[in-house]
Parts: structure tokens; C-alpha cells; sequence
């Protein structure tokens, strides 16, 4: 038994918020864990949201708040409560009489109830994100954003219940196909109650954006992202809230520029193309920024261009198995080439990512001819000093990085990456 909550006239169907069970555990003059009734809180903070089902609230620090206060409203409720339950509740008959009844000298007095002197703002009240910033303040784009920056105030959330403090307070994690499992405990550096005894992590609380995260960690992010990471834990009935991490995911891609610069070796098709092909990219840059500095080193430069061949073929093993057989790596750009160029692609244009005309894409992709450029790569890998002039690097160059181009289109457009 316990009563409803009900966000301005709507039914919260959660039980966690306001919940008299959670003072079983504390002695039983002051706990009552069974109340009827209902709770009507009218909120306009636009901070205050839910999740699609109404569950849940999102979790920020405004909630934090508020879930601070209903957790000593309810403790509050239920001591007083008690009290009156130890001289016996009045009858339904003596109910009936209430007229004749004067004010109960069981009742707590006015000036012993509790102020709440912590009871948020929400309305008038905004986050510091919202607080306009002065004309004299510098912008935030000016300050440089450290992935180590320490929390700007050593003295945590709530600190005389206990607190949590973090490693940092923003982290930052760079990836080519998808994020690492990333452990959102290790972000923790201590947590004390408010006897100064540490809290160990399984019992800590982590919320993802709002939701608890099960597993207390975050895996296979695919796209660049940002989260928001909340810590809690709960003691003696009361509730600890660390300060915010905020997390961000950034997937690292590399552009094929569209004009055949002279430091540049390997180049777009066409126009300017986003590569998201994992290590692909960044060879690509390095090949590119070695060149630049030096065209004589031609035997590090073919090997180099070689791998962007097999690295493609690879990759696309992986994803479509049924695309390449077993072979050298010339038969594989072979076949690679021969599949793809056929490929209409789910709008019927595939081409149309490569290239606006679809003439210069079909002329240009023939098979045999990439075939050949990995041939001559594998000879420049034994001899490319003796055997490769500047001309023929620049050729497999180019064929290394339409091909690279091909394969990434291609995967893209399947929803592999």
C-alpha cells in the first residue's frame, strides 16, 4: 500500500519515488510502511521530463533535488505518523463527531514540523546552463576543453549525507568503427556516507541520460554521441547524487579531398568524401602527409599503398563474405570491383555516391585495371627503388584510394558502418 503520485493532474506510474517501504530498515517507531493517499506535485521546470512510458523521470540535477526532498517528506510523514499510531488512530465512529472535536494534543505542533529549508526552487530557479552568460565572461569556445578537467569544486553533492566524487568531470573516447566497452565505475574515485565509510561500487547506482544502466557500462557506440552519467547510492535512507560526467563518444573519420593537390597523393574520385573505414583513413593521412614531405620514399610508400588494398578486402570479408573467394589479393580487387560496380544500392544510384555522372563511374571502375595496379604493388614491395618510378606510385596511389572509396560507399550503403 502506498500512495499515488501524480505529476500536475497525470498519474506517475512509478513506485520508486515515493516509496514508504524504504524505512523498513530503520526501527519500526519510526517507519510506517504502508500509506494510502495520493501526492499532486505541479512542476513547470522544463528540466522535469520522463521517459516515453512515464515510468521514469530523466535523471538531472533538478530531479536529484526533488527526489532528495520527497525522500525526507516521506521520512518526515512517517515518524510523525508513527507517533500517533502508538496512542491508537481515532475511530470511524469518533470520526463521525469531528464537529465536537477540537485539535488533537497528539498532532505535532505547527512550530515542530519540519521547514524544508532545502526544498528546490524548481520553477524559478534555473541550471546553470540556462543562466545567460555575461557580456564580460569570455565565451566557453575560448577555453579549451581537457578530457582530465578536474571538477571545478572539491566539495561534492550533498555533502552532509556523504558524497560521491569523480575522476573528472568530462571524458572523451575517439574510435574508428565502434567505441570499446567503456566501465562507467572506473570514473569513480571515492564515495563516502555521511559516517565517512566508504561505499563500495556495487552498491553505487549509474545512470545513462536518465536511465539506470544495468551493467554500469556502455559499449558498441557506433556514431558520435554524448551522455550524461549520473552516480547514486543509497544509505540510511537517504540519497547521495554525484556530480555529472559527461561522455563523449567521438567517431574519427578521414576526407578524401576532391582536388589532386601536389603534397597530396591520394585523393576523392570526385568530390570531397567522407572515409569511415576503420585505420583506412589514417594510413591514408599518413601516406599523404610522408609524401608530402619526401617523394623519395617510394619502397615505404608502395608497401604502404598495398596495405590500403588488403585492409579493403579485409574488412569486406568481414561484413559480406559472399562478395570475395579465397585467392591472391589481385583476384579479390577483382572481384571486388566486378560486384560492386554492378551494385544498383538501395535508392537505385549507388554510383551517385562516388560520382554525378554515371558514364565517368562506369568507365573508370574496369576491374582489370585496379587488378594491375595491385600487381605492381606487390613488385614495388621487393624492388619499389629499382622498379617504380614516381609516375607509377602516383597511378597505384590513385587506384588505392578510388578503391578504398568503392568498398567504404559500398559499405556504408549496406548499413555495415
Amino acid at each position: 500500500m502506498r500512495p499515488l503520485v501524480y505529476f500536475n493532474k497525470v498519474l506517475f506510474n512509478n513506485y520508486d519515488l515515493f516509496n514508504p517501504e524504504i524505512s523498513r530498515a530503520v526501527q519500526s517507531s519510526k517507519s510506517l510502511p504502508q500509506i494510502i493517499g495520493f501526492l499532486d506535485l505541479v512542476v513547470t521546470n522544463p528540466k522535469i521530463t520522463f521517459n516515453p512510458d512515464r515510468t521514469k523521470l530523466i535523471e538531472n540535477s533538478i530531479v536529484s533535488e526533488l527526489e532528495e526532498y520527497l525522500l525526507e517528506l516521506n521520512l518526515f510523514i512517517q515518524e510523525e505518523a508513527s507517533k500517533l499510531r502508538k496512542k491508537g488512530f481515532p475511530s470511524s465512529d469518533s470520526m463521525s463527531e469531528s464537529d465536537d472535536m477540537s485539535e488533537s494534543d497528539d498532532m505535532p505542533e505547527s512550530d515542530d514540523m519540519p521547514e524544508f529549508d532545502d526544498m528546490p526552487e524548481f520553477d524559478d530557479t534555473p541550471e546553470s546552463d540556462d543562466m545567460p552568460e555575461s557580456d564580460d565572461a569570455p565565451e566557453s569556445d575560448d577555453a579549451p576543453e581537457s578530457d582530465d578537467a578536474p571538477e571545478s569544486d572539491d566539495t561534492p553533492t550533498y555533502n552532509r549525507l556523504g558524497f560521491i566524487k569523480l575522476i573528472k568531470s568530462k571524458h572523451t573516447v575517439n574510435f574508428y568503427h565502434s567505441s570499446p566497452t567503456i566501465d562507467l565505475l572506473t570514473f569513480i574515485d571515492v564515495a563516502y556516507d555521511s559516517n565517512q565509510c566508504i561505499v563500495h561500487n556495487d552498491s553505487v547506482i549509474v545512470y545513462v541520460d536518465g536511465l539506470e544502466s544495468v551493467d554500469k557500462c556502455i559499449s558498441d557506440v557506433s556514431n558520435s554521441s554524448q551522455s550524461i552519467i549520473v552516480y547514486k547510492f543509497f544509505k540510511n535512507s537517504k540519497i547521495v547524487v554525484s556530480p555529472e560526467l559527461k561522455l563523449t563518444f567521438n567517431k574519427k573519420t578521414f576526407s578524401l579531398q576532391s582536388t589532386n593537390l601536389e603534397e597530396s597523393l591520394i585523393n576523392s574520385f570526385s568530390f570531397e568524401y567522407e572515409l569511415t573505414l576503420p585505420i583506412v583513413g589514417e594510413l591514408i593521412q599518413q601516406i599523404n602527409e610522408l609524401w608530402s614531405i619526401n617523394k623519395n620514399y617510394k619502397i615505404i610508400i608502395a608497401t604502404s599503398l598495398r596495405v590500403i588494398f588488403e585492409l579493403c578486402c579485409k574488412f569486406l570479408e568481414d561484413y559480406d563474405s559472399s562478395i570475395i573467394t579465397k585467392g591472391k589479393l589481385e583476384d579479390k580487387v577483382f572481384e571486388t570491383v566486378s560486384y560492386i560496380k554492378n551494385y544498383k544500392g538501395s535508392d537505385k544510384n549507388f554510383y551517385k555516391n562516388l560520382n554525378n555522372s554515371y558514364t565517368t563511374y562506369d568507365n573508370y571502375f574496369e576491374p582489370n585495371i585496379f587488378s594491375s595496379s595491385v600487381k605492381r604493388s606487390n613488385l614495388g614491395s621487393h624492388g619499389a627503388t629499382d622498379k617504380l618510378n614516381k609516375e607509377d606510385i602516383e597511378i597505384i596511389a590513385e587506384h588505392a584510394g578510388y578503391f578504398a572509396q568503392l568498398v567504404d560507399a559500398y559499405l556504408k550503403d549496406k548499413g555495415y558502418i
